[in-house]
């Protein structure tokens, strides 16, 4: 490591400090914001999701409110005739319907409810309950279990520490419980971190509207099994490269096989 940190020569910021376009010139730094606002912007739809005012992706495609990280992660994954159920919808709601998935929603909001109806989307179901205890039992009106459960809705203190153990009743072994604004939700958090066959993970960072940087936490079963779909970073790969630049090695594969 040390003799490639002598080879390596780092540019001098001096000459780093302006770059020249003409008769024009832009700070360097300037220049890479620039190029990561681009990408916020347009590739990551964040300018349409505030004129909308509603969560939106490239090409306008329904983003759920979670932050950019989590939902790339979701993204990777196939949802095919996946079961979810919601503790309050919205545009999440439309996000799981287009990945294939049958969606269950319970919103304690009248005008948000009728809202997702209007939709008119068959593979989304809506039940409306303004009584907590209903909103929380809704979940067992439904003989399946769920592959994915979100809680990120209920009205009132403590909503989401309730929805923690319908949901751990109504997990399908395999699957996913997502907790979204972790970080505000701190008792729900310490409550799910400590079930042992979930492994936590949070995900950090902007969110579709949004100028705040908040937390989305998944809570992934450990027989956890759906099948993946290939990665594409919203933003593009680095340089623009679109396939996969490592090879397999024979001989790896064959130890592999040998293990196994």
């Amino acid at each position: 490591m040390d003799k490639l940190h002598k080879t390596r020569t780092r540019p001098d910021p001096n000459d780093l400090v302006q770059l020249k376009f003409g008769t024009s010139s832009l700070d360097l730094n300037e220049l890479c914001f620039a190029f990561i606002s681009k990408i916020l912007r347009e590739s990551y739809g964040y300018m349409e999701s505030v004129k909308e005012w509603i969560s939106l992706g490239p090409d306008k495609n329904f983003f759920p409110t979670y932050t950019y990280p989590c939902i790339e992660y979701l993204l990777s994954i196939n949802w095919t005739e996946a079961n979810v159920f919601e503790y309050g919808g919205g545009a999440s709601s439309l996000f799981w319907c287009n990945q294939g998935a049958n969606v269950y929603v319970v919103e304690h909001d009248r005008i948000c409810a009728d809202r997702i109806k209007n939709w008119g989307k068959e593979t989304i179901l809506v039940d409306h309950q303004n009584d907590i205890d209903k909103f929380l039992d809704s979940i067992y009106k439904h003989e399946c279990k769920f592959d994915v459960i979100v809680i990120d809705g209920g009205e009132g203190r403590g909503a989401r520490y309730g929805c923690v153990k319908p949901s751990l009743d109504k997990i399908a072994d395999g699957g996913i419980i997502i907790l979204d604004t972790s970080e505000l939700h701190t008792n729900t958090k310490e409550l799910l971190d400590n079930e042992k066959e979930f492994i936590p993970i949070h995900f950090n960072g902007f969110q579709p509207r949004n100028v705040s940087t908040t937390s989305t936490s998944c809570y992934i079963h450990r027989n956890f099994n759906r099948s993946m779909k290939e990665l594409k970073p919203i933003g593009g790969t680095i340089s623009g490269i679109t396939r996969s630049v490592d090879k397999p090695r024979f001989d790896v594969q064959r130890n592999v096989r040998n293990v196994v």
